[in-house]
């Protein structure tokens, strides 16, 4: 599919008139002015992966969350654009346009980074830390749930309202022993990849704020709070492994 960008790249035109890349004799295919292959495909790997992981999001948000795992590209707008052209990314028209992925942006995203774990020879360092995760991912949902509810019966759901100062410190306490185990897995993924060098230190912060009194740090989505860091992290190493989510053992 980076074939058929380059591909693209020659054939295409943006809106106002520019060509995707260079067409002279002689003249090398670009990309967002990118001319090197190698760098070309961190580049699609970086923004195919930002996207991924928010789902559906504008284009300062993609470039926060490039920013957050310290992943550079150069002018992300322009390389937006020419992926839509490209068919690897779309974007949803409205008040507010949001770019996701297409199936073939999904597909090649998770190409990208089974070449990266293999061209840096860390798929198995990077598969053992994700069975150590994975095999913690019950326990943090199992938190969330007794941190909104006190009582997760179906027939009688009683919410959380955060006024049992024992309760939420005994949630948080199972917070802390989750936190103690999942960070020294963190740095297994920091030692493997760069781009997996955020979570630990997010996670900390995180439960810094919820130490601190701050009730949406546990698990508010609006925020980078515990469970919200957690989803993406997992995410990030289903896009990284080629795992489907609906196939692991119920947590």
């Amino acid at each position: 599919l980076v074939a058929a960008a380059y591909r693209a790249a020659r054939r295409l035109r943006t809106a106002g008139g520019r060509t995707l890349g260079a067409v002279g004799a002689g003249a090398r295919p670009t990309l967002a002015g990118v001319t090197d292959p190698a760098s070309l495909a961190d580049a699609t790997l970086a923004t195919l992966l930002a996207v991924r992981l928010r789902g559906t999001a504008e284009t300062p948000a993609i470039e926060a969350t490039l920013a957050t795992m310290a992943l550079t590209v150069d002018d992300p707008p322009t390389l937006l654009g020419r992926l839509e052209l490209a068919g690897l990314l779309e974007l949803r028209e409205g008040p507010v346009p949001r770019w996701r992925l297409t199936a073939d942006g999904r597909a090649e995203g998770e190409r990208l980074m089974a070449v990266e774990l293999d061209r840096r020879n860390v798929r198995e360092a990077v598969t053992h830390a994700y069975d150590q995760f994975i095999a913690r991912n019950g326990a943090l949902l199992r938190a969330c749930t007794a941190w909104q509810l006190v009582d997760a019966n179906p027939s009688s759901l009683v919410t959380n309202e955060h006024t049992d100062a024992a309760y939420d410190e005994a949630v948080i306490e199972r917070l802390r022993s989750i936190h103690e185990a999942v960070l020294p897995i963190c740095g297994q993924f920091a030692a493997a990849l760069d781009r997996l060098a955020s979570y630990g230190p997010r996670f900390t912060a995180a439960m810094r704020r919820i130490d601190d009194g701050e009730v949406e740090a546990f698990d508010s989505p609006g925020t980078d709070s515990y469970h919200a860091i957690w989803f993406e992290l997992h995410e990030n190493l289903l896009a990284t492994l080629g795992r489907d989510r609906s196939t692991e053992p119920l947590p």
